[in-house]
């Protein structure tokens, strides 16, 4: 946040989000959206991992789940957006998908998770985030433990 003139972060989880507002106690230029992110807006069921809830994610199929609210990032009609980072475990296309005017318009530096078995266990290939973005025009600047680092 010190770098930046403000952040909007996006957590659905009410772990994650209690955690995070202890610490950023004393920042100001910081907003939390206790939302997922998506390629559509709507509901959608989260797996929450006990064993660690890092890991938590949309669940496959049609199963019970804790339901989150999920925004296309397009929607909020954000200004200039410099930054992006996703780490949404395998989600990340639809992510990409409900950002496209925004990444689009502002060309943002991204970094993007792209671990193996995320993206997989919801039937796209382990890169098409990757490729999506590239097609775009984006390149691949720097890989550091499976998070790409894209500029354009």
């Amino acid at each position: 946040a010190k770098h930046f003139a403000q952040v909007i972060a996006f957590e659905p989880v009410w772990d994650h989000c209690e955690c995070w507002y202890r610490n950023m106690i004393g920042i100001d230029n910081v907003i939390l959206r206790e939302i997922a992110l998506g390629a559509e807006m709507g509901m959608a069921p989260m797996e929450l991992p006990v064993e660690n809830s890092g890991n938590a994610r949309f669940m496959v199929g049609d199963v019970p789940g804790t339901a989150v609210e999920v925004w296309r990032l397009d929607a909020m009609e954000l200004p200039q957006v410099d930054f992006i980072k996703i780490d949404v475990e395998g989600q990340e296309i639809n992510v990409i998908r409900g950002a496209e005017k925004t990444i689009r318009r502002d060309k943002p530096v991204m970094v993007v998770e792209q671990k193996p078995g995320n993206a997989e266990r919801y039937g796209y290939d382990q890169f098409a985030a990757i490729g999506l973005l590239q097609d775009w025009g984006a390149r691949v600047k720097a890989v550091m433990s499976g998070d790409y680092i894209l500029a354009w």
